[in-house]
């Protein structure tokens, strides 16, 4: 049993934060590092173009891993990509297709130089080998590691047991719709949008104005 800390204690503890700018500044702040983040959607409005441009921009402060396990490293992909502005030259993060759980434990995790970053694009891909247990003793086994998940919805919720589990879990909640991304959890807060215009044309302008 773990032993029970003071009050003291608790606020002497020193906590690694990220030091966003601009937008990612006012709606996410200055979140400590690690831990669940989720991005959810319904299919085709935007959830991997978003999590590529988050993980650019991830990638300029930490080792990111991108898992392309849903799309695979196909053309589509590669076009999601270019739109998300990914510059090779700089070479932000690396990518790689579906890997079991398993295996991101053995080849990413448990490693000298694991990257501090993971995204899982999508858990849907992980069905079949992933129980919401799983996910629980993922956050626990590796509190400093920062997950990522991507996953599609369902009713207005992240689909399936495995995604409610890390909406449950995530520290931050990322909604896609109509190309505009809808932030919340224990951050600020707001909106980002991907495609201003595109968006505009799905919400109104009341998006712009917000």
């Amino acid at each position: 049993m773990r032993k029970f800390i003071s009050v003291k204690t608790a606020f002497s503890k020193k906590f690694k934060r990220y030091r966003f700018e601009g937008v990612w500044l006012k709606v996410l702040g200055n979140v400590t590092k690690g831990g669940f983040w989720i991005i959810y959607g319904a299919e085709k409005h935007g959830k991997s173009w978003f999590a590529l441009v988050l993980a650019q921009v991830l990638g300029q402060i930490e080792n990111v891993a991108y898992i392309s396990s849903e799309e695979g490293i196909s053309g589509e992909f590669v076009g999601a990509m270019k739109r998300a502005g990914i510059d090779p030259s700089q070479n932000p993060f690396k990518l790689n297709e579906h890997i079991t759980f398993a295996e991101i434990k053995q080849e990413l995790l448990n490693r000298r130089q694991a990257p501090s970053v993971i995204f899982i694009d999508n858990l849907t891909t992980y069905k079949d080998e992933v129980s919401a247990n799983d996910i629980l003793k993922l956050f626990r086994e590796y509190p400093d590691t920062h997950f990522v998940f991507i996953s599609h919805e369902d009713n207005g919720e992240p689909d399936l047991a495995i995604g409610k589990m890390v909406k449950k879990l995530s520290k931050v909640i990322m909604r896609v719709e109509g190309l505009a991304c809808f932030v919340s959890g224990r951050v600020p807060g707001g909106q980002i949008l991907i495609d201003e215009q595109k968006a505009v044309l799905y919400h109104g302008t009341e998006v712009t104005e917000n």
